[in-house]
């Protein structure tokens, strides 16, 4: 399944969408799915892959709203004691440890920032990166 999500993922950034891909990083107890299940969810509400469904895959999607709204990735934690699960009605009552990663989708080529010459001062920084480009040698 990861290689489907990875292809539908690359598919979307290619049409110039965001995505939100959810991840599970760990699991304790009993679980829908385990770690390195992922899906993901897509501007428009839609969502490809599953987590499991039910109370934290309900949850995982708000949060992946939030992270195409903002632009930022997160982390959620779940606890699906007994009573969690005795009212929700679900079966599982484990604990899972989810991460909600922002994908942007993808930027103008820096070649086409207007500079005719393309060269390293083209270059524009993407956030959550630092650092300087020095001129180019004459």
């Amino acid at each position: 399944m990861q290689s489907a999500i990875l292809k539908r993922l690359n598919r979307e950034r290619a049409l110039g969408r965001p995505a939100a891909l959810v991840t599970i990083l760990s699991t304790r107890g009993s679980s829908p799915r385990k770690a390195g299940s992922q899906m993901l969810v897509f501007e428009d509400g839609s969502i490809f892959g599953s987590i499991g469904g039910g109370l934290a895959e309900g949850r995982s999607i708000r949060a992946a709203a939030e992270a195409l709204k903002t632009g930022r990735s997160s982390g959620l934690e779940m606890t699906m004691n007994a009573s969690v699960a005795a009212d929700e009605g679900m079966a599982c009552g484990g604990e899972m440890e989810i991460f909600v990663q922002y994908v942007a989708a993808p930027g103008p080529d820096p070649g086409e920032t207007g500079n005719s010459r393309g060269g390293p001062e083209a270059l524009t920084a993407r956030p959550g990166t630092s650092g300087t480009v020095p001129p180019p040698h004459e």
